[in-house]
């Protein structure tokens, strides 16, 4: 959540646009929200309740009121629709970003190609290599915390983007990767035939997400018409204001943000209508940020806290495993897993009040000393 490496002043250099600077702000914060809440999934699935991970409970078949107590909980820390947004976010603000570069194409695409790579590829590498050491230097040192370190056949699979044992989040980031040729296929027809190419480009997407048999089978494949949504609504955004009346703005965004977040809670977690229904509901939510009415989340989202946990919001995507690791190394140490599992409601919300804060200076830390520098290399191209 894209994962969260799009960088909003990096796409919109001036914060002062026609459409006010709520438009940078509520999506630079709306990125940082979406990494919160992967952080905050991933630490309240990880104790079973009822002797089951109930993450993938839906409102039908959960097995126990404590189960289906804890999925409703789960709800607002939906790390599968944080993931679809940050995707669909991609796709908008990268979609934007090509059309506003007014040189040739293939100079464009060059420089766009390698400003990609450059924004995703270094900060997941340090990240990754970090990682690996940390774990083998805890588990050389013998400091009594309980996890298994990876091997350097993991970490190398990992960093090629194969597998991703070291840091299991990163599987994302080769999907962004991914879809550049399909963004940059978009921009090449766009402008001669408008709305029509990211749409296509969606209808040919829920035909890979939906008969994956028709063609090659890919994560890629399975993700691919999320971006493609973002493109959309790109061009969508082009056509002038949308929804400039605040009581149809307001009702909409209500229904995109609660159809977003219970998608998978009422469809399932795996559930292919879960993704189209996120990524519809996402889309629905930027345009509404981007050109609706200015509103009382407008206000929320341009909070400074917000602001800097969406400046952080890659960084803190890629170290929130290794606070969640830790903390769960550290805590059989003092407590039984039976006395965690008898208690998982305390026991989750302890795990993530201590690794979610946690992981913010590493996030700033990596956002300072790697992010930046590789953009600044970037916008050099």
């Amino acid at each position: 959540m894209h994962s969260p490496q799009t960088s909003i002043k990096e796409t919109f250099p001036s914060s002062r646009t026609a459409d006010g600077c709520h438009f940078i702000g509520s999506l630079e914060s709306i990125r940082g929200l979406a990494a919160l809440a992967v952080a905050l999934f991933h630490s309240f699935h990880l104790l079973p309740v009822d002797g089951l991970r109930v993450f993938d409970c839906t409102l039908w078949n959960a097995p126990s009121t404590s189960a289906l107590l804890m999925r409703m909980i789960m709800i607002p820390f939906n790390g599968g629709a944080a993931v679809s947004l940050f995707f669909v976010l991609s796709g908008y603000v990268l979609s934007l970003s090509l059309e506003r570069d007014r040189r040739p194409f293939w100079p464009k695409a060059g420089a766009f190609t390698a400003r990609r790579f450059l924004r995703i590829y270094p900060a997941l590498a340090v990240n990754v290599i970090l990682l690996f050491a940390v774990f083998q230097g805890v588990a050389a040192l013998n400091l009594g915390l309980v996890l298994t370190p990876p091997t350097p056949e993991q970490l190398w699979v990992n960093l090629l983007l194969i597998d991703f044992p070291v840091n299991g989040v990163t599987w994302t980031l080769p999907v962004e990767l991914a879809v550049i040729p399909v963004i940059l296929l978009n921009a090449f027809f766009q402008r001669r035939f408008g709305v029509v190419v990211p749409l296509l480009i969606v209808i040919l997407g829920l035909v890979a997400l939906f008969t994956p048999r028709l063609v090659h089978y890919s994560t890629t494949g399975n993700f691919g018409f999320l971006f493609a949504l973002g493109m959309l609504a790109a061009e969508l955004a082009g056509k002038g204001r949308l929804l400039h009346q605040r009581t149809p703005a307001i009702i909409l965004l209500i229904l995109a943000i609660s159809g977003l977040l219970s998608a998978r809670f009422v469809l399932g977690y795996e559930s292919k209508w879960s993704l189209l229904l996120e990524g519809i509901n996402s889309a629905i939510l930027i345009l509404i940020l981007v050109h609706g009415p200015r509103l009382a989340i407008h206000r929320i989202l341009e909070m400074p806290p917000l602001r800097f946990l969406g400046r952080i919001s890659y960084s803190y995507y890629l170290y929130h495993p290794l606070t969640l690791k830790i903390t769960m190394g550290l805590l059989p140490g003092f407590f039984t897993l039976a006395t965690m599992e008898a208690q998982p409601f305390l026991w989750s919300a302890i795990i993530a009040l201590v690794s979610v804060p946690a992981a913010i200076p590493f996030g700033w830390a990596g956002y300072v000393l790697i992010e930046k520098p590789a953009s600044r290399w970037g916008r050099r191209l």
